[in-house]
């Protein structure tokens, strides 16, 4: 026979077994989403290729400006989620007149979790811009400044990029004096001012 307090005690017992049930099966809110990161945010690396156009006015003889094409082929880096470290070849010119540029740039990426991003850049490096005959000395490279900005629109890993440069580049005292300056005198020999705009595509990983 059970006494009263035993079937009080398992009547408890029933009564906290359901609760306890029915607290364990309650839907609840599901847990937060963990944040999507895209292959270009997790990515370190990226190579880049663009075609770009340069507008090179040499400083003693406005005159003689001359607009340039050139392609450049560029390897990435990504220290921190804004910021890119690049270094970029630039090789290209016209009939007359021969460029060619090794820089290192650094660009800064205001929004890099969004599909259109806007960035600034800057870069030093050297510049070489002559005749294609041209003498060793009209040829040597000269320190060069470049500054940015451009609209980015990513695809996962793969992106495209618009970009407007300025550029200046050191004269070259090597280059010997001439009595006839002609146009590639003025290039080769004299610090210039550029202006131009690049389009490209890059992949990261």
């Amino acid at each position: 026979m059970i006494g009263p307090g035993m079937r009080l005690a398992i009547g408890l017992t029933l009564v906290y077994a359901g609760l306890a049930h029915a607290e364990v099966a309650l839907p609840g809110p599901p847990p937060p989403a963990a944040p999507a990161i895209g292959p270009t945010l997790s990515a370190r690396w990226a190579v880049a290729l663009a075609l770009g156009g340069e507008s090179l006015t040499p400083t003693a003889s406005a005159s003689t400006s001359e607009s340039i094409g050139y392609l450049e082929g560029a390897v990435r880096f990504r220290p921190v989620l804004n910021t890119e470290i690049q270094l970029a070849i630039d090789l290209g010119g016209r009939a007359d007149a021969k460029y060619s540029a090794l820089f290192l740039d650094v660009r800064y990426r205001f929004n890099p979790e969004d599909t259109w991003r806007w960035s600034l850049t800057g870069g030093v490096g050297l510049a070489s811009a002559a005749a294609p005959d041209a003498s060793d000395l009209d040829k040597k490279d000269r320190g060069a400044l470049r500054f940015g900005g451009g609209l980015e629109r990513r695809f996962g890993a793969f992106a495209v990029m618009a970009e407007l440069r300025l550029m200046l580049i050191a004269a070259n005292h090597a280059a010997p004096d001439r009595a006839d300056p002609t146009p590639a005198y003025y290039f080769a020999r004299f610090g210039m001012s550029s202006y131009g705009f690049q389009l490209g595509g890059s992949y990261a990983w």
